[in-house]
Order: C-alpha cells, then structure tokens, then sequence
C-alpha cells in the first residue's frame, strides 16, 4: 500500500503517527480514569446518602410515625442526583416515598427476610443506580416503658430504605471529559503536522528539484545545471547531478559527430550497392526472359511433338482393337511401348518445368493400388521378354486395395526407377517389392524397393544422381541413353508425397532404389472377390527366383493347392506320386530355353494324364510355335496379370496365326467397357432403365442418391450416367457437376431424365453440363437412339433443343387426352386410367415386368398420396412439390396416363409459383385427389 506514497507522504507520515499513537493511547488512558473516578463518586455519594437515611429513619420506624419518615425522605431528595427516596417496614411493605415512584422488586425482601447486618445492596441501571438497605435497631427499646427492659438482648430489623440515584450527571461528565481529550488530541496532531510540513518542505523540495533536472536530462536537456542551496547531503547530491550533466553532453556531442562522419560513409556506400543492384536487377531480368524462353521453347516443342504423337497413339488404338494375328499384335504393342517411350520423355520434359515454376500439383483420387502397380508392370512386358531377366513383382499381402492420392504420379516414379533397373540390368535379376510399412490413423505407409543385379553405381555417381541432366555415364559415346530427369523428377514427386527415396549400390554389383510414400485411406473401400476357378491342384516346376515367387503368390490368392518342384528329377517323382493333379505347370523364365527339352516333356506326358501348361518370356508368336513343337495343352508369355492368369488355367490353347486367343493380355473388358450408371431415387424407375439397358448388353448399376453415386464412381469407371434431376439431399444437377470435377468423367455423357422439363428449362439444364435431357418415360427406341448417339458409331448428331421440343408438345397432346378422357364418363373408363399396353411398350414389350411395375406401384399409391396430402394441409410447398416429382416419375413407367400428366400439371404449378400453394395449385391438386381415386377403382376393376 505505501508503495505508492511519495517521500513527502512519507515524512509526513513519520512525523504524525508516532504523536497520533502517543495522543490515542494517553486520550484512552485519561478518558478511562475520569470515566472511573466519576462512577465510583456516585458510589461513594449514594451509600453516604443510603446511610444518612438509615440513620435518620430509625426513629421514625420505631415510633411507626410516618409524618417523621415522610420528612425525613423530603430531606434526603434535596441531595444531588437522588431522584427517589422511599422507606418499607421489615415486611417490604412501602411507608413513605419522595420523588419517582419506587421500583423495587417484592422478592428482594423475601430472600434478604433474615439479613440482620447492616449491608447497602446496590442495583445499577442503565440511567439509575438503586442503593437499599435495612434499618437495624441495636440496644435501646425506645416503645418500653419499663426500665428494666429498655434494653434488649439481640438486634433486630426494624425496615428498609431505598435511594435512586441518577447516572445523568455522570455520563454528561464523561462526555465532557472525551471532548476535552479530543480537542488535545486534535491540537498535537495539528502542531505534528505543521512541524512535518516544514521539513518536509526544506528537505523535498530541493529533492524534487534534483528529481525534475535528472528527467530533463533523460529527455535530452543535457544543458540542465542546478543551482539551488540545498542543506547537507542533498548538495552533494546536486553537485553530481550537474557532473553527470556535463559529462552527457559532452559525450552527446561526441557522438553526433561520429554520426555525421558514419553517415556520410553509409551514403557512399549505399550508392554503391544502389549500382550493384541495379545491375543485379538487369541480369535478373535477363535471367528470367532467358528461363521464360527456355520455358516457351519446351512448351512448343512439346507441343509440336505431342500433337502427332496423340495422332500415332490414337489410331495405334485403334488398329489394336481390329482383329489382328498374335504375331501382328505383337509389332503393334512394341510400336505403341516405343510410341509411349517418347512420349514419356516429353512428359519428363514438362514435368521437369512445372517443378521448376512449382506448379507441379498432385491430384487427390482414390485409387487401386495393387492395380496400379500391376499395370505399370505390364508396360515393361517387351522388354522384359527381350533381355529374357528374371522379373518378380511381390506384394505385401497386407496392401491395401484402395487408397487416395495421385495414381499416375505414383505410377510415373514406378516406372522410372523399373525402367532404369531393366536399362542397366543385361542379365540377372530385377525385383520389385511392395510392402505396408505404417498404417496410421488417416494414413498408410507404403514401403517400396527396386533391386537389380545390374552395373550398379559408385559413390561419386550416387552423390550427383539426383541433379537434373544428369546420368552415371556423361561421355558422348554412352551405352544407354535418357534423359537424365528421371530420378530428379522421381525424387520431387516421392517428397511431394511426403516420403524419401534412398539408393543403395556398389560398382558391378546391381543397385537398390528404396522410398516410401504416404497414401490416405479410403473409408469402407470395396473388396473385390476372386471368382472361383475349377483348377484345384497344381504341380508347378521352376528354377527361377523372383518370377517363380510371384507366381507363387499369385497361386496363394488364387486359393489353389499347388506342389512346388525346384528340379527335374524331383518333377517326375511328384507327377508319379500324385494322381490328383489338374496341371502340371512349367514356369520357364531362364534365357536358355533348350534347357525345356522334348525329353521331359516326353516323360511328363507318359506319366500323368494332367495337362501340362507353359508359362515363358517368350514373344507371343514364338511362344506358340514353341508350345506347338513340345505338344501342351496352353501357354503364357511372362509377365502377366492376376486375372488372365485365371482365365489362362481354365482355358485350352487354340494355336491360330490368325484368330486372338484368351490368354494375351490386350483383350479389352468388354463387360467393364460397357458399365452404364443409373442414379434414381424411384426403385420404379431404377428398375426399369435397368432391364431395358441389360436387353442392349450393357452392364447397369444402380445408385439411389447422388452420394452413392459418387461413391460408386470412386470404384469403378462408367461410360455413361443416367440420373434424375431432382432427388432429395443432393439433386441432379449437382451430382453433374461433382462428376465434371472428375477428370475422367469431363467427357462421359452425362444424361438428365426427368419427368418435368418444360420450355425453357431444357436449355438451362444444358448449360449446367448435362449432355442431353430426356422426358420420363423414355420408350425403348429412345433409349436406343441415345446409346448410339453417344456409345456407338452412327454420326447422326441429336438435335436436344428439338427434342425436348417434341417431347414438349407430346406432353401437351396426353394433356389433351387426358382432359376428354375426365370429361366422358362412358363405361370404358377404367381402360383409359389403366393402360397395360402403354406400360408393356414402355417395359420394351415385356409384358410380364410391366404388370409387376404396376402392381408395385399401385401397391405403393396410397402411402404416398397421405403424404401428399399431409404436406398440403402443413402448406410445405417445397416438400409437396418433391413429393409429386417422385410420384410422378413412377407413374411415368407404370401406364397410368391420367394421373400421371395430373401430377404433371401439379407439379408445374407448384414449381411456377416458387411452390407457394395458391389457387391454381388449389385446382391442381383437386383434379390430381379426383383422379387418384378413379385410377384406384380402375385398377381394382382391372384385377376382376
């Protein structure tokens, strides 16, 4: 608290409290003995008096006169501060009282009854004090006349008397003795602080003035000087304060000299460094146009390259998907693997830019990763059966199948670093080995290693791997060739990612390439289930490591019991032993084919009745020539995919120059190729657009909202989407352009039915990225017209404005019919509200599945006419009008024709007044309850 009081407070305080404390406790001191000197003076006073009385009462008493007690009292009340003077015979009985009336306590002479000595009491009020006291009568008799008995034998009580005395006096006596201390007090406390004042005063002020010079000092007055006479010490100090004053200024002046001299210096030197960085600036500029040239000359060249290039590739595909002979498909493949090589070397080129500018972004796709990987692979196929090497890709089983992040760019440092293992490896082997490494809470981990027996690298090649245009073998006359922006784009897209590449080798003894990459997690991803094949036991024969154990593994996954034999003799003796067998498998992947020879297979072939199958890094033409000579039943060429090797097992070889046999690896999947989806939350509606597709052989697959759409997209690709417009939570037109952000999805046909496209909104709806808008309910014909617009070959362009245009005017004409059809009331009726024949052609003339839509839908009418009806009477415009849509579409399909363009008219009414619910929905949606009970009645007549 006295942190804050100043030095003058605090001699003030000094100077004060010890006389306050001394004052306080002689003012307590002096104010209590008055206080006890006048109580016990009242004591005093009053027992004098309460004597007296007794004294001058006692005759009185004993001549029982009560004209001497009353004078008697009369008397003692003229004494100061007696207020009551009463005397009580020895009863308690009251005689005579002067003044107040008497408050004595009747019980007070009942205890005292026996009290023979002359005792005062005394009873003190908070005003009075009340002194009482027997009158005692000793030796002389004064009513005997006898002498004899004049005197008595013992004393004896012969009354009592009682004085009040007042305290009035006595309290106004203390107030004056408090008053009186007060004011001594007051005057020390005044006289204390008028001495502290003026010390105070001589001794602060001078402080002061120093306190004042010292901060104008510090505020830059170095020229501040005191002058002051100040007493003792406080001269001293202002002696100083002055040096220091003077000592500041001069050093003050010192500096700013210096200052001046290092400023002058300074602007010389910053003109110069001006100079520089100007001509730092304009070799910037220099450098940049330089890198901006660099930069338009890689993208024009590459651009002038990959423009033929995108030409040879496409009709390339094209060529591959005519019929062509095993030995013509395969020069195609090594001309599109070439086609792809240069390509890739242009791709290097303007991926190197991009991370140069660091524009370089990774896409965010789920994706499957064993299918990547496995595809990247199959790229390496020809050159793999060219240096004839042992090739072997193992795989964690503990991968995961589907994972989010960028497939191609991961694909692309796969590619790379297997490219460069098979450049540099003549002969041996090339492993590549995935594994899961972490699995984290959002994440994975995967582990990945490259490891050939090629020329491997010395320390001086490692340290300078990494930089752009930079290879192992610098000279002009070099082995292999490249780039040289493999590995530095590689290492840029793995830290992309997240991970870290490492390069482990000696000179001559192969090299290992390692990183790891960060992946996301893909929630509840699908797994695909193998189809069970018909193979259940193998004996497979192999003298390779890498390649053997793939295949291996591949047998595992395929859940096929397998014997596995390392050399020739231990293959005879198991095809002896076991009569069981389905295939007897050579897996042949050494560069000496001889080794294979006719004597084994003449063996194998004497000794089990199984079929013997080849798997080779052979060409595919040579392969067949090859298997023909040694008389199996099927052959492979290594490498190969998962699934064709499925197939291969349970197929028979058909060795035809001219026809293309199961087992290459080019076939395309038809089934996949043909995958259509269906986005409708009408299980009507659904269903229907899924047999009319299945009848065109097509795959259909069914979604019943937009986010399971999008999910199932994430799974598989679709060459077309059909969906409705408006579905609760997310509606069509969103669902369109969530798929546009897709890349693979910008240019799939993305297709509008829906129920309630009038004039004018066709447009809108292409404008949103729909590709054309159907009217539920598309008939078969239509359908077709559309899957050969978009999916086949005719170059008949759909004219959509007109379209919707026709379907518009259709729409109106069944307006027309359906109003004469309310107004004529003739007994055939019920045929009109219920059409089987238009149901049957919308069903593709399916007859059958017509009458079940029907009944489906008939079956569901009435729950979703209550809710139509509950919404109207809640006035939910939005939620009626949602509700009528998806009636509507299901009355499209089922031949209800009347109540189907009534729900039309409703629900244009409701979506032309922003679904505010007026008079014209009001007479909408009459007509629309009216014909819901006659379609009703119709079905039930139709039934009987």
């Amino acid at each position: 608290m006295l942190k804050n009081v100043g030095i003058r407070g605090r001699m003030i305080l000094l100077t004060l409290l010890p006389t306050l404390t001394v004052s306080a406790l002689l003012g307590f001191y002096f104010i209590s003995m008055r206080f006890s000197d006048l109580d016990r003076n009242l004591y005093i006073r009053g027992e004098a008096v309460t004597t007296e009385l007794v004294a001058a009462s006692e005759y009185g008493l004993y001549f029982d006169s009560k004209i001497i007690l009353q004078n008697v009292t009369d008397n003692i009340l003229s004494y100061p501060d007696v207020r009551m003077a009463a005397i009580y015979d020895t009863n308690g009985d009251l005689l005579t009282f002067t003044g107040k009336i008497p408050q004595v306590n009747p019980d007070f002479f009942k205890e005292n009854s026996d009290l023979m000595s002359k005792k005062i009491f005394m009873q003190e009020g908070h005003k009075n004090i009340q002194f009482l006291a027997p009158v005692i009568s000793r030796t002389v008799n004064p009513k005997e006349k006898s002498v004899d008995k004049l005197y008595t034998e013992k004393d004896q009580r012969i009354g009592w008397v009682v004085i009040t005395l007042s305290r009035e006096n006595t309290i106004m006596n203390q107030y004056q003795a408090i008053i009186a201390t007060l004011l001594i007090v007051l005057i020390g406390l005044t006289v204390s602080i008028l001495f502290g004042l003026r010390l105070s005063g001589d001794l602060i002020n001078p402080l002061f003035d120093i306190i004042n010079a010292v901060k104008r000092i510090k505020e830059g007055a170095l020229d501040t000087k005191l002058d002051g006479n100040p007493p003792g010490e406080l001269k001293n100090l202002e002696e100083g304060v002055n040096s220091m004053a003077l000592s500041l200024n001069n050093a003050h002046q010192e500096m700013t000299r210096n200052i001046k001299q290092a400023t002058r210096e300074l602007r010389h030197t910053l003109n110069t460094i001006e100079r520089q960085n100007i001509q730092l600036d304009q070799a910037r500029k220099e450098a940049i146009e330089a890198s901006e040239i660099k930069s338009k000359f890689l993208a024009n060249m590459s651009h002038e390259i990959r423009t033929p290039m995108n030409g040879v590739l496409g009709f390339l595909d094209l060529l591959a998907k005519s019929n062509l002979s095993p030995l013509q498909r395969e020069y195609l493949e090594t001309i599109i693997l070439s086609s792809n090589n240069l390509l890739s070397i242009i791709n290097d080129i303007l991926d190197f830019s991009k991370i140069e500018s660091g524009n370089l972004i990774l896409e965010y796709q789920p994706f499957d990763l064993r299918e990547e990987i496995t595809n990247c692979m199959m790229l390496f196929k020809p050159k793999i059966i060219e240096q004839q090497i042992d090739f072997g890709v193992l795989l964690d089983p503990q991968l995961p199948q589907m994972v989010m992040g960028d497939a191609l760019r991961f694909c692309q440092i796969l590619t790379n670093l297997v490219g460069n293992a098979l450049k540099f490896t003549e002969q041996g082997s090339v492993c590549v080995n995935v594994e899961l490494k972490a699995t984290h809470q959002h994440q994975v981990e995967i582990y990945i290693k490259v490891e050939d027996t090629g020329i491997g690298l010395s320390q001086a090649q490692i340290d300078k791997l990494f930089h752009a245009f930079t290879q192992a073998d610098l000279s002009t006359s070099r082995k292999y060739g490249g780039t040289g922006l493999g590995l530095t784009i590689s290492k840029t897209l793995i830290e992309k990612m997240h991970g870290e590449i490492k390069v482990k080798s000696e000179l001559d003894h192969g090299a290992c390439f390692s990183f790891n990459v960060f992946f996301d997690k893909v929630s509840a991803p699908t797994i695909k289930e193998t189809k069970p094949i018909s193979v259940k036991k193998l004996i497979v024969y192999s003298q390779s490591q890498y390649a053997g154990e793939m295949f291996l593994a591949h047998i595992s996954l395929l859940d096929i019991e397998f014997i596995y034999c390392d050399s020739e003799t231990t293959l005879i003796d198991t095809v002896v032993e076991q009569d069981d067998v389905d295939i007897v498998l050579i897996y042949n992947t050494l560069p000496d084919m001889q080794k294979l020879k006719q004597s084994l297979i003449i063996d194998l072939q004497s000794f089990t009745q199984a079929d013997i199958f080849l798997i080779a890094n052979m060409p595919l033409n040579e392969l067949f020539d090859y298997t023909r000579q040694l008389g199996l039943k099927n052959c492979l060429n290594y490498p190969y995919k998962l699934n064709k090797l499925a197939s291969f097992l349970e197929s028979s070889l058909e060795l035809s120059e001219t026809k293309e046999v199961a087992t290459i690896d080019d076939i395309p999947n038809l089934q996949a190729e043909k995958s259509i989806l269906i986005v409708d939350d009408n299980p009507i509606n659904l269903k229907l657009l899924h047999i009319l597709l299945e009848t065109k052989g097509y795959s259909p697959v069914d979604a019943f909202s937009a986010k399971e759409a999008l999910s199932l997209i994430e799974k598989q690709n679709f060459i077309m989407v059909l969906t409705d417009v408006h579905m609760p939570e997310m509606d069509g037109v969103e669902l369109c352009h969530a798929l546009r952000q897709v890349d693979r999805y910008r240019d799939v046909p993305i297709i509008a039915v829906t129920a309630d496209v009038v004039e004018g909104q066709g447009e809108s709806l292409l404008k949103e990225g729909f590709d054309a808008i159907q009217i539920k309910p598309i008939d078969d014909t239509a359908l077709s017209e559309l899957l050969i617009h978009y999916l086949g070959n005719s170059d008949i362009p759909i004219q959509v404005g007109n379209a919707i245009n026709d379907q518009y005017a259709q729409m109106n004409q069944d307006q027309q019919i359906t109003d004469e059809i309310i107004q004529n009331n003739d007994a055939g009726e019920s045929k009109k509200y219920i059409d089987i024949e238009l149901a049957s052609s919308l069903a593709g003339g399916n007859i059958a599945f017509a009458k079940e839509m029907l009944s489906a839908f008939m079956s569901s009418l009435s729950d979703a006419i209550k809710e139509i009806i509950t919404a109207y009477e809640n006035n939910e415009g939005k939620h009626l009008r949602d509700l009528v849509h998806k009636l509507h579409g299901g009355a499209s399909y089922c031949g209800v024709p009347v109540l189907k363009n009534k729900l039309a008219n409703l629900e244009k009414a409701l979506q032309h007044n922003n679904y505010t619910i007026d008079a014209i929905v009001l007479e909408k949606y009459e007509q629309f309850i009216t014909v819901c009970d006659k379609t009703i009645y119709a079905y039930h007549q139709y039934n009987q």
